[in-house]
């Protein structure tokens, strides 16, 4: 809760719910339909916690969101490609829509541009995010999708 180190906190609601613990099993504890909007955000350029990439976890997290939820995934990575995972993952699970949303970076290694996937159950939903800069269709997958027994992190890899 120090501001000085992670300001998010101190703009939210006072008083913000904390809940620690791995993200997928406390979110698994929660009621179906709780939650409006989902950020998913625990990537970097190095590390992929592949289990809240798999179709188990797309699963749950739709289970989570209310009816017009939105769920944000931020899927960039500077050595795989997670867009075409997320594209598989989309594509596995009945009844959801997508965008993709890439964000302005300068190319570099340290300010590559950022990558965000959309999903609803709400086709206006992911009709509003198509208007944000740098929307589009999230494109055809050639992967498998991941699940909770079964993931490429190879085949992921660019190239």
């Amino acid at each position: 809760r120090d501001a000085s180190m992670f300001r998010f906190l101190s703009r939210c609601q006072p008083n913000a719910d904390i809940v620690r613990g791995d993200a997928r099993l406390t979110l698994g504890k929660e009621p179906a339909r709780r939650f409006d909007y989902l950020v998913i955000d625990a990537f970097s350029s190095d590390a992929v916690p592949v289990h809240l990439l798999t179709r188990e976890a797309l699963l749950l997290y739709i289970d989570k969101l209310a009816d017009g939820g939105l769920l944000a995934l931020h899927i960039s990575n500077r050595h795989l490609d997670l867009v075409g995972v997320a594209g598989a993952l989309v594509a596995a699970v009945p009844g959801v829509h997508a965008s993709h949303v890439l964000g302005k970076g300068d190319g570099t290694l340290f300010a590559p541009a950022s990558s965000v996937m959309f999903v609803s159950r709400s086709p206006d939903v992911i009709a509003a995010t198509m208007q944000l800069q740098g929307a589009g269709q999230l494109p055809a997958s050639r992967y498998r999708p991941w699940t909770d027994d079964r993931s490429d992190i190879l085949s992921a890899l660019w190239r």
